[in-house]
């Protein structure tokens, strides 16, 4: 028999396991676990940015694959630097704003300072294309490293997750 678009059957599914702990324990869902877990929350989304971001610059160059094509530090420390800067404005309009001012004041200056030591790092090795070894590793490695422990840093240890 071919599903139809009238059949609710999942849904019936869905509701029957919000209504049981089975939902909660990820019995039945086993993804729902793995997205309760801070750090794969905080790894996962900037390595995930880093593979979309990669396969994206691929398409719109429309050539073969590059190494360029993820070296993403900037990218990812920009993201983190904006991440901050949009919650400095959820704080102010909270009603205690000071609970976690301090910690967004040193993330803030802190992603800021390495933001630009990364874009220091791109502007020195993205000059010697030659050296593809050496790109690899202070743009595809080191520089995407700070960008995932930026944005990282953020999810685990100034934003968290309800």
């Amino acid at each position: 028999m071919a599903w139809e678009y009238t059949d609710c059957s999942w849904m019936k599914w869905l509701a029957s396991l919000r209504a049981t702990d089975k939902a909660l324990t990820g019995e039945e869902f086993p993804w729902k676990l793995w997205i309760s877990m801070n750090y794969v929350i905080a790894l996962g989304i900037p390595v995930a940015l880093i593979v979309i971001g990669g396969l994206v610059k691929k398409i719109v160059r429309g050539s073969t694959w590059q190494a360029a094509d993820f070296f993403l530090g900037v990218e990812l420390a920009l993201s983190a630097v904006t991440s901050s800067l949009i919650y400095v404005f959820e704080l102010s309009k909270s009603t205690d704003p000071s609970q976690k001012a301090a910690a967004l004041g040193v993330y803030s200056v802190t992603s800021l300072f390495l933001f630009l030591i990364i874009v220091g790092f791109h502007q020195e090795w993205e000059k010697k294309p030659q050296d593809l070894r050496g790109q690899k590793i202070w743009l595809g490695g080191f520089c995407n490293l700070i960008g995932i422990g930026l944005i990282s840093g953020f999810v685990l240890f100034v934003k968290g997750i309800q």
